[in-house]
């Protein structure tokens, strides 16, 4: 009686502890929170997209951030109250961090990028995105090669290379304008596009400056 009351017990604390499994069982990881902000920064594990999620009495807004990682990804993201130079508008920046490294046969990859995000909450707008680092290396595997010799055929495999690096530095000005300054191509050597021509080192995504906000946007003053 007492084994079977015992045995009884185990398969309840098992099933209860399966179905708060099952339902506890998230499509996305946490990467970064503010709790004083209500803010939380989430990667879906379904299409891999980064989201912003606002609490907001009580519904959560979901902002999408604009950026795509894999499952390879190690992600950090730091949420901060941006001190308040414009009249009425609440501002929070977003510092997202994702790196992630493959390797297969004849291919390779490894990336880094440093994102930075200006929001304007009070219209849930996205004002001013900037990949501040970025970083773009590995191998690709070119077309086999076949060569006769002695009345056989010899396959050759080879593989291109490339890394693609570029930086700068961001910094805010007492008026709220975003300065922009020390980039630097650090790296675009890149075999492959003689092989592959849409493989070429993307350009830096901003130039240096002074950034000021116009119409809702952070836009380099001429």
């Amino acid at each position: 009686m007492i084994r079977t009351f015992l045995l009884w017990t185990t398969f309840l604390i098992l099933t209860a502890l399966a179905t708060h499994g099952q339902s506890a069982k998230k499509n996305y990881k946490i990467i970064g929170r503010n709790n004083a902000l209500k803010a939380t920064a989430i990667k879906r594990s379904d299409n891999f997209k980064y989201y912003l999620l606002i609490q907001n009495n009580n519904k959560t807004d979901s902002l999408l951030l604009g950026t795509e990682g894999n499952v390879w990804d190690h992600d950090t993201c730091y949420i901060s109250q941006r001190q308040p130079v414009h009249s009425g508008q609440k501002e929070i920046t977003v510092e997202l961090s994702h790196s992630f490294s493959y390797s297969a046969s004849h291919r390779s990859v490894v990336d880094s990028n440093y994102i930075f995000q200006i929001w304007n909450l009070s219209e849930r707008i996205k004002t001013f995105n900037a990949i501040a680092f970025s970083s773009h290396e590995g191998t690709e595997p070119l077309p086999p090669v076949n060569i006769e010799e002695a009345g056989d055929t010899i396959v050759i495999s080879d593989a291109c290379a490339y890394n693609c690096v570029y930086s700068y530095d961001l910094a805010f000005a007492k008026n709220g304008q975003i300065i922009i300054d020390n980039l630097k191509i650090i790296s675009d050597e890149n075999e492959c596009t003689g092989y592959y021509s849409e493989m070429k080192c993307k350009l830096p995504d901003h130039k240096e400056g002074i950034y000021s906000l116009t119409n809702g946007q952070y836009i380099l003053l001429k």
